[in-house]
């Protein structure tokens, strides 16, 4: 996360239970850039003195931050329905987000699965041509007579 030292910057956190484990995700923008994190806290429901020291501890600039989007902060002028309808528009790519924040996390995570793809397909490609030249080495040595 790069913040600028003469930025304001404005951050929201919450909490939510996503099967099996209770998740913390914080928000923040700075600079007319919005970023989000996902912090998975455990099983077990926090209580208001975990998360305390939790946060207390907590170094910010060592998050896994998401890359950072063009999004000013929230507005409180718009309805709570009419955001729901616009983060809906803006996340129909993706099934169960219901927030800016975890459409940007699922789309770091997609991006991340698609280079994941992408460096597997190459290292695949390596090894193929690697065991090509291999086999064709050993076809001259057979015909060399060197077997």
């Amino acid at each position: 996360m790069q913040i600028h030292q003469t930025a304001a910057v404005t951050g929201r956190s919450s909490i939510v239970y996503d099967a099996p484990f209770y998740v913390l995700i914080l928000e923040c923008w700075s600079g007319g850039r919005y970023e989000a994190c996902r912090i998975v806290l455990g099983t077990t429901e926090p209580t208001g003195a975990d998360l305390l020291l939790f946060l207390d501890r907590l170094n910010f600039r060592k998050l896994p931050w998401s890359r950072a989007v063009p999004e000013s902060p929230p507005k409180a002028k718009k309805g709570y329905r009419a955001e729901k309808r616009k983060i809906l528009r803006e996340c129909a790519d993706f099934r169960h987000v219901h927030s800016m924040a975890e459409f940007t996390l699922k789309r770091q995570r997609a991006e991340m699965l698609a280079d994941r793809k992408q460096d597997a397909a190459r290292e695949r490609e390596d090894a193929k041509r690697e065991r090509f030249r291999l086999h064709r080495e050993k076809q001259k040595n057979r015909h060399r007579g060197k077997a």
